[in-house]
């Protein structure tokens, strides 16, 4: 618990944009060091890489469909949502259609939220 503590302050730091970012990271190791926390340091980097996969992650956009959409297709739905990052998801659970996540938007085009949506009006 400490060590993610301490590896958020440290990402906190080296994303400032200010001069004193470098003083600031050499205070962060200073006091490491002082408090005989070098233990910590695995623990820090592993979780440090932990955040940086699910920074990755999260800049992927997925188009989930029944089945593997073909060339064609993906590039329109590509075209048509903006989408340049984008990996192929297979959900049988999903009839037919296809949903896209990205990090700002939803594209839900799925039969079963179709026919939900028109059983409502």
């Amino acid at each position: 618990m400490q060590s993610q503590k301490l590896a958020k302050l440290l990402i906190k730091l080296v994303d400032r944009e200010d001069k004193s970012r470098a003083i600031s990271i050499a205070n962060f190791l200073q006091v490491i060091k002082n408090n005989n926390l070098n233990y910590l340091l695995p623990s820090i980097h592993k979780f440090l890489e932990k955040i940086k996969r699910d920074e990755a992650e999260k800049s992927i956009e997925k188009i989930i469909s029944p089945f593997e959409l073909n060339k064609e297709v993906e590039k329109e739905i590509k075209d048509k949502y903006s989408l340049e990052n984008s990996k192929q998801i297979i959900d049988k659970k999903i009839i037919a259609g296809f949903k896209i996540y990205t990090r700002n938007k939803i594209v839900d085009a799925s039969l079963g939220t179709i026919l939900k949506n028109f059983t409502k009006k």
